[in-house]
């Protein structure tokens, strides 16, 4: 029997809430309508539709142009940087060893391991390896020879100024790029899919500041109260998008001992903790219980690469 996952037990800034994606036209209405109805067919039952009355009842602030919703009610939101260090903490404390800024030179398999080569010299063997390197895991898939068809991608954000609560569910709109919640001291963090600029080999990134506007633009169009919010930061998070959109997630067909578990394609974050549970099962030889099939690293063989 697997033994039960340890919990984190430090603040992380979840928060329940509700997830709302809004038909801003009659169009979009009938998108949702036929989103529900293919997660339904797919035997979901966990998102429902709403009319005006319901959607404005929970979303007062909302521009009055809408015409209906999608709701999730199990939904929520942690904060990121909160998270990954309330993690590190965690692993820290059960002996875990964190190098940092050590790059991965190469990754070997023989009967006793897998050997990790760094860049400083400082290689590391261990009997289960995991490459979780993000956008750049498809570089180390790469060079133990299994190609897979992952690009980088600079996912923008953009965090307003403290304003009053005007919004608790999580918010998005069906057709316009936006993602929009709002934190318990009153900061409103938004994103949505706009694109920056990726450099892997400095692992550095660009904003588009023409991406920020319009994100900020959708935004205010669905809430006017924030129009006059001033903008704190903005940054793009560089992040692997797989061309299904799927992670790449399971065992190295090329180095036994190795297991990919990257591309999450902009949902890393709230699948990692799921994640981590299927690796642990797959590192200690136990069947995770779920259909890795569709996810296999090997699914973008030569024959099935997009062509250049």
């Amino acid at each position: 029997m697997a033994p039960r996952p340890r919990a984190v037990r430090r603040p992380c800034g979840y928060a329940q809430s509700s997830q709302v994606r809004v038909a801003e036209d009659e169009a979009a209405l009938e998108g949702l309508k036929a989103r529900l109805a293919l997660v339904e067919g797919l035997g979901w039952r966990h998102e429902r539709l709403v009319g005006r009355n319901e959607l404005y009842s929970r979303l007062p602030s909302l521009a009055g142009h809408c015409e209906g919703a999608l709701v999730v009610e199990d939904d929520g939101f942690a904060d990121p940087l909160r998270s990954v260090h309330a993690f590190r903490r965690t692993a820290l404390g059960l002996g875990a060893t964190i190098v940092e800024n050590a790059a991965v030179t190469a990754i070997e398999a023989d009967a006793a391991g897998v050997t990790v080569g760094l860049a400083d010299g400082s290689d590391r063997r261990a009997r289960i390896a995991v490459n979780a390197a993000g956008a750049w895991g498809a570089g180390l898939a790469a060079g133990v020879g299994e190609a897979v068809d992952v690009r980088p991608v600079a996912l923008q954000m953009t965090v307003t100024e403290p304003v009053p609560a005007f919004v608790g569910p999580v918010v998005g709109s069906h057709g316009r790029k936006l993602s929009l919640k709002q934190s318990d001291v009153g900061t409103v963090v938004i994103g949505g899919g706009f694109e920056g600029t990726a450099d892997l080999a400095t692992g550095d990134s660009e904003l588009s500041f023409a991406g920020v506007a319009r994100n900020m633009a959708n935004a205010v169009r669905l809430f006017p109260v924030l129009a006059e919010a001033r903008v704190v930061r903005t940054w793009a998070g560089i992040e692997g998008i797989a061309r299904d959109d799927l992670p790449v997630l399971g065992a190295s067909r090329t180095v036994p001992g190795l297991i990919h578990a990257f591309a999450f394609s902009g949902h890393g974050f709230a699948l990692c903790p799921l994640v981590g549970r299927i690796v642990a099962d797959l590192a200690a030889g136990r069947d995770p219980g779920f259909d890795l099939a569709p996810f296999a690293p090997d699914r973008f063989g030569p024959d099935r690469l997009a062509p250049a």
